[in-house]
Order: structure tokens, then C-alpha cells, then sequence
């Protein structure tokens, strides 16, 4: 691996007092050290010159054109006419220590390049492609994905959790950094940056420093690479690491594209998440390719599975951050997988899978979480035909908008709970109540605006004591005989035959359909 000018210096600084005496502005990327001979064909590689091969170079007029000289002891001369780089060192050093020393330093770039390219080919993780980055970087690196979940971070970092904790045991930016970070707005434009850029951030005791790098896929922002820069660094030791990070996210950036996500759980829970999402809109051979995937992922067909919706509580003003909050709750709870559909954060859990990972039951569990995280939310009927997962979906929603506007009060909905709520709603369909309910019923009604009687709270009263007549005539506070002589009326009146099982259901449906309307 090749290596820049300012990435040599770096690495010399730490050895001994060195200073650039004339720095070349084009970018080049420098083989090997050497030693200075005239007749060495020296165009862009580093090579270690004393005062008399300086003398020599200059005589000859090989003027070392994108050359790095190494100058081990002060020049006599004028440099001019040299139109490469020069670096002098300015405390005594052999030429043999210090071409052992660089040799060291290019091993240390070719073992790490070589072991970044293991990683991508060989199925490496993100923690792998940082943990490889110790022997060249002293400064803290981590990757924070769109959810705030720092999903691989330097080793050394585990001291500064210990004396300031920013991240919680799941590895999530604690909520309080969350809500900082995505109400302001100049964080927020750091977002849409394509290349590395400096962020300070204001602390307590002072600015922190750092040098990042977004990941994006297909233009959308996915995650940042970040640097922590120690107090007051250096100009020379922040372009280091910018160089440092720029070759790390060639390797990362297509690490990422292999895999699609940062965290290697994710991306077995995203050939899961695919066909369930083909399912939800209704796309074609959703089927097959959900089958492959549960198997992978250890889901069988007789599994219980169960929707979860979530929606932001009303009560409390906050937003429901779904990327965030699906990484929280995949890793809280085995066996479930979070999905982004029509900006509703769904849940798909499989409760065999969760028993068998935790002690607790779930529906333990769900409200304190509720509570915590300021949700609601909207509980499908269980299923096994994950065919179902549409219908599921449509459950949830029924469930909260139903159950919110019913028990606003509540914390979770269950769709069962609601199910005939809905069904008697619904029932008309298109059809207004004069046009679908009992025309009977209907007339009953009109007679009573129109003659000032009760027929029909006398028929509602009787559905409700679930055909009882004594207990209707009871709580109408009349006599039983005086009761039945008004169904007699109403059956001669109406022509109701309270015979009839069909007669009583339908008129039972209308009167629960124009109650409830």
C-alpha cells in the first residue's frame, strides 16, 4: 500500500522532530523507502538523502519530480530547484534506523490493507473493519447507523462509557441524545454530506471534535462513520485520520452494499422483512420467498404469530422516531421483526420463538414498554397463515381506532375487543340506515315521532333483556300483562312476527346498527 506525504509525517513525528522544508501540493501516494543512488529511478518513492546525496541530486539535475525526500541531516543548500517534497529531520537518526522504521510503518498498512480486503471477502463484520484499524489510528472510531444504535465502536471506548455513559445497554443513543440530536437543525444537514466533514459538538467541558462520514443507499442516508479527535489535534493529525477514513469507507461502503445493513442480526431479519413487506402490498411470489426465509431464520409454519401496531400516544407530544424505535425493539424482544409500512411501525412477533428466549410472557411485558417509550398500541388476532399478515394489519388498525376512541385511557387495543363493534359499523355497507335496516323497525319509529308512543323503546328494552318479558316489563317499570299487550299492538301494527328467528335477528341487527350509529 502505497502512502501519502502526510500520512509519513505523521508517523515520523511520533519517532522524532521532523518538519517539512518544502511540501509539494499534488497529491501523490509514495512506494517504499530507499536509498539515494544517482542512477535510481526515484518518481514517487520515499527516499532517505543525506547533506551529499542532496549536493549530488541538485548537480545532476535530477530535480526529484514526485519525489518525498527524506533529508537526515540539515541541507546546505538551497532547495529550489528540487521539485519534489523534502522533510528534514532535526535530531540525528541513521539512515538505516530510519529506513527501518518506515519499512515498519508500511508493513503495518499492508497487513492492514490486506486484512480489510479478508474482512469483505470472508464474510467480515463492521467490528472487524474497526477493531483491524488499532495498529494505524490511536483515535476512537465508531459507526452509528440512521437509528441511532451504535452498532461497532472501538474497543478503548468501553473506559469513557464507564465515567460518561451516551449509549444504553442495547447500544442506543440514550433518549435524551436522541431528542437533542433530531431537534436541531444543523445536525440535521449533516444528513445530505457526501464526503468526510469536521463536526464539533458543545459540551460542558468544551467542543468535541470529530471527523465523519455518512453511508448512504440509494441516496438515502444510512448510517455515520465517526472519529473522535483528542483536544486541540493537531492540523497534520486530523488530515491523518481523514486520509485514515477515507480508505476505511472504501472497504465499509461495500461491505454495507453486500450485506445492507450494519448489524449481521439485521440482515437475517431483513430476508424476513422483504416478503413480509411484498405480502403487505399485495405483491406476487411473496409467498415462496417467505417460506425460504423462515427456514433460514427458524420460524415454522406452525408458529403463533401476532401484529403489533404502534402509534405516539395523543396524550403526550412526541413523535414516533420507527427507525430508531424498530432496533430498540428488535433487540428487546427475540423473535419478532419490525416493519415500516404506510409510516405505521408494525410488529410482527412470533410468540413460540419468544417463550423459548425468555422467561416472561409478553403481554407482561408490552405495557411497561408502552408506558416507557409514550405508545399505544393495536393488537391483530393471532395467526399461524403468515398469508394472514394483510387481514393482521387491518386488525391493528380497527383495534386503535376503535379502541381510542372508546377507552382513550387505555395503553393497548385488542382488534377482538372491538371485532363486533366494527362488524355492526360496517354492516350497512354502502347503504344508508333507512335503506338497509328493518323497514318495520323504521316505521315503528316514524309512528312513534308522529303518535308520541314507545314502541320502540319497548322493542329496544325487550332486545336488551334478551327477550325476557318479564324483565323488559320491569324495567320499563309497567305491568308483564301491559307489556305483552304492546308487542301485541306492535305485531298487529307493523306486522312483526316475533315467531320468527330470522324476523328477530334482523330486527336485533337494526336496532344494534341504528344505536350505534
Amino acid at each position: 500500500m502505497r502512502l501519502s506525504q502526510d500520512m509519513i509525517y505523521y508517523w515520523l513525528v511520533k519517532k522524532l522532530p521532523v518538519r517539512f522544508e518544502k511540501k509539494s501540493e499534488t497529491e501523490i501516494r509514495f512506494k517504499r523507502p530507499v536509498f539515494y543512488e544517482a542512477a535510481l529511478e526515484i518518481s514517487e518513492t520515499v527516499v532517505i538523502i543525506d547533506g551529499d546525496g542532496l549536493k549530488t541530486l541538485i548537480e545532476n539535475r535530477n530535480h526529484g519530480a514526485n519525489t518525498l525526500f527524506l533529508c537526515t541531516e540539515k541541507p546546505s543548500r538551497s532547495l529550489k530547484t528540487i521539485e519534489g517534497s523534502v522533510m528534514v529531520m532535526d535530531s540525528a537518526i541513521s539512515a538505516v534506523s530510519l529506513f527501518n522504521y518506515l519499512q515498519d510503518v508500511y508493513n503495518r498498512f499492508d497487513q492492514w490493507d490486506e486484512r480489510l480486503n479478508q474482512i469483505y471477502y470472508e464474510n467480515g463484520s463492521f467490528q472487524d473493519l474497526i477493531d483491524s484499524c488499532e495498529p494505524i489510528l490511536s483515535e476512537q472510531i465508531l459507526l452509528v447507523d440512521k437509528k441511532f444504535q451504535y452498532t461497532a465502536y472501538s474497543k478503548s471506548i468501553d473506559n469513557i462509557l464507564n465515567d460518561s455513559p451516551f449509549m444504553d445497554e442495547n447500544k442506543f443513543s440514550l433518549p435524551e441524545v436522541v431528542n437533542d440530536f433530531i431537534s436541531d437543525s444543523s445536525f440535521q444537514a449533516l444528513y445530505d454530506l457526501p464526503d468526510v466533514f469536521d463536526y464539533a459538538m458543545a459540551t460542558t467541558s468544551g467542543a468535541e471534535e470529530m471527523i465523519c462520514r455518512n453511508f448512504f443507499d440509494q441516496s438515502e442516508y444510512v448510517g455515520r462513520f465517526v472519529i473522535m479527535l483528542e483536544t486541540n489535534s493537531a492540523d497534520f493529525v486530523k488530515i491523518y485520520v481523514r486520509t485514515i477514513l477515507i480508505h476505511l469507507f472504501i472497504t465499509a461502503d461495500k461491505l454495507y452494499q453486500k450485506y445492507q445493513s450494519f448489524n449481521l442480526k439485521e440482515v437475517a431479519l431483513n430476508s424476513l422483512r422483504e416478503p413480509l413487506m411484498h405480502m403487505l402490498q399485495f405483491e406476487q411470489n411473496s409467498d415462496e420467498q417467505w417460506k425460504k426465509a423462515a427456514v433460514e431464520n427458524g420460524w415454522k409454519e406452525t408458529d403463533h404469530l401476532q401484529l403489533i401496531q404502534f402509534r405516539s400516544n395523543t396524550r403526550y407530544s412526541k413523535n414516533v422516531y420507527t427507525d430508531y424505535l424498530s432496533s430498540e425493539i428488535e433487540n428487546q424482544w427475540q423473535g419478532c421483526v419490525c416493519l415500516n409500512f404506510r409510516e405505521r411501525l408494525l410488529m410482527l412477533i412470533n410468540l413460540d420463538q419468544f417463550k423459548s428466549a425468555n422467561d416472561k410472557d409478553f403481554y407482561r411485558q408490552l405495557p411497561y414498554f408502552l408506558r416507557d417509550s409514550l405508545l399505544i398500541a393495536g393488537l391483530s388476532r393471532g395467526f399461524s397463515e403468515v398469508t394472514d399478515l394483510r387481514a393482521a394489519f387491518e386488525q391493528t388498525e380497527i383495534a386503535l381506532d376503535f379502541g381510542t376512541r372508546d377507552q382513550p385511557m387505555f395503553w393497548s387495543y385488542r382488534f377482538d375487543d372491538y371485532a363486533f363493534g366494527y362488524l355492526l359499523k360496517n354492516s350497512p355497507g354502502s347503504f344508508e340506515m333507512h335503506q338497509i335496516c328493518s323497514e318495520k323497525l323504521l316505521a315503528l319509529r316514524k309512528y312513534d315521532a308522529e303518535k308520541h308512543t314507545e314502541y320502540y323503546k319497548t322493542l329496544l328494552t325487550y332486545f336488551d333483556c334478551r327477550l325476557n318479558a318479564a324483565a323488559a316489563a320491569k324495567k320499563l317499570y309497567i305491568h308483564r300483562s301491559s307489556f305483552l299487550s304492546r308487542l301485541d299492538r306492535m305485531e298487529e301494527l307493523f306486522k312483526i312476527n316475533f315467531d320468527s328467528n330470522d324476523e328477530l335477528l334482523y330486527l336485533g341487527l337494526s336496532l344494534l346498527i341504528m344505536e350505534r350509529n
